[in-house]
């Protein structure tokens, strides 16, 4: 494929370029594909049906922190937490890609000089990152996903 011949950036160059491109991308291959499994089966049985696969692991990184993000902050693309409207939410405001309390991943400024513009730094840096990734090296997220073998990579 197209994407694997133009592939000119190796692991050690994402680290030290594209910080939170490898951050991410670490820690999806770090995770077992049961924990995968057992996350997604949990937001089914809870009718979450809103996150990708990719967002595992910064929620479980939360998890070990002992903070549970409530969704009214991290729901896309505007939070939904039936708790939080009765009063009786008992979860964590605070962001599942950073762990900072006063917004959510998905969240976007509603106006001044960065409206529209997602109030995470985390999750801003990343997509930017990835960006620059797709222009500098003609890599898309198939090929990151070759370079760092996460599941779902098909070479064929």
């Amino acid at each position: 494929k197209l994407y694997y011949q133009k592939m000119s950036l190796t692991k050690l160059q994402v680290q030290s370029k594209y910080p939170e491109v490898y951050e991410s991308y670490t820690l999806q291959a770090s995770l077992p594909e049961a924990k995968y499994i057992e996350k997604l089966k949990f937001w089914e049985a809870s009718q979450i049906n809103c996150f990708e696969r990719w967002t595992i692991p910064y929620f479980l990184e939360r998890e070990k922190e002992k903070k549970r993000p409530c969704l009214r902050l991290n729901y896309p693309p505007d939070g939904k937490c039936n708790e939080c409207t009765r009063g009786t939410c008992r979860y964590d405001k605070v962001c599942f890609m950073c762990g900072l309390e006063g917004h959510g991943a998905f969240q976007s400024f509603p106006g001044g000089k960065m409206k529209g513009e997602l109030k995470c730094t985390k999750h801003r840096n990343f997509l930017s990152q990835l960006g620059m990734i797709r222009l500098q090296h003609g890599i898309d997220e198939e090929g990151l996903r070759a370079l760092f073998k996460l599941p779902g990579y098909n070479p064929a």
